[in-house]
């Protein structure tokens, strides 16, 4: 592992801040922060299981016979901070360095350009790689296409709330929602038609029901009705030309009473 007084040696990092050398690492520093949304910004406040990308201040030149390893900064981690995509830099690179960083605390946490977020360290090969690297663009141009690269992937890849699961969760239920109730007002009125139909076409059953099997013996008990009624006035008539009978007679009688003796 190279020392301090080593890494300047080799001129491994330019844009380098004296105080982010350690014994036997250095710290890098934040140049520009990729917001979910593609904003290059300078600072940002991060929510809560949110998560952004940032690019460090420094520029890299590992020579062929070195390689790095970034490391998580534990200070970070301890106030709810964690750089995700750490892991070793081969020889040759030559150019910046991003990484992922997600809030895992319960507060926002605001970031500035100039904030440490990885510790990287250098460790020299015992042999030469005997790899040809090929050319590297011009700086401007890198830090160009190596900042657009990030933007893509930051606005392709990630959500602002990334692993917040309580928004990602009510935003699904909110969507599912939605969905039924756009269904609803397509399926609901032509549920109602279809109801109505079939209670339309359900009284017109019964009403044939009615019809068919109602009627006759409605019209049966009719009959029988006016039967019954031609009977019952067949007995008055022949009651009434009875008493008619009787009230000839008994005026007759009356009349015989009446009249004087011969």
């Amino acid at each position: 592992m190279l020392q301090a007084d080593s890494i300047v040696a080799l001129n491994i990092v330019e844009d380098a801040t004296q105080a982010n050398y350690r014994a036997a690492s250095y710290d890098i520093a934040i140049w520009k922060i990729v917001a979910p949304g593609g904003e290059e910004l300078e600072s940002y406040k991060l929510p809560p299981m949110g998560i952004v990308e940032v690019i460090s201040k420094e520029r890299f030149r590992i020579p062929e016979k070195v390689c790095c390893l970034a490391h998580v900064k534990t200070s970070l981690c301890n106030e709810g901070l964690l750089t995700l995509n750490t892991g070793l830099i081969d020889p040759g690179w030559n150019g910046r360095l991003s990484s992922f960083i997600l809030n895992f605390g319960k507060d926002d946490r605001l970031l500035l350009s100039g904030d440490v977020f990885l510790r990287i360290t250098f460790h020299e090969l015992s042999f030469s790689t005997n790899h040809e690297f090929g050319s590297f663009p011009e700086q401007a141009l890198a830090d160009r296409v190596y900042i657009g690269d990030r933007k893509r992937n930051m606005v392709d890849r990630f959500a602002p709330e990334f692993l917040n699961l309580q928004k990602i969760v009510d935003r699904s239920v909110a969507a599912t929602f939605e969905k039924y109730r756009q269904l609803l007002l397509v399926y609901v009125p032509v549920a109602a038609i279809v109801l109505a139909a079939l209670t339309f076409f359900l009284n017109f059953a019964i009403l044939g029901f009615v019809q068919k099997w109602v009627q006759p013996n409605d019209a049966a008990k009719a009959e029988l009705l006016r039967n019954s009624l031609e009977r019952q006035e067949e007995a008055g008539r022949r009651a009434a030309t009875e008493l008619g009978g009787r009230l000839d007679t008994l005026e007759q009688e009356i009349k015989r009473m009446r009249a004087p003796a011969p």
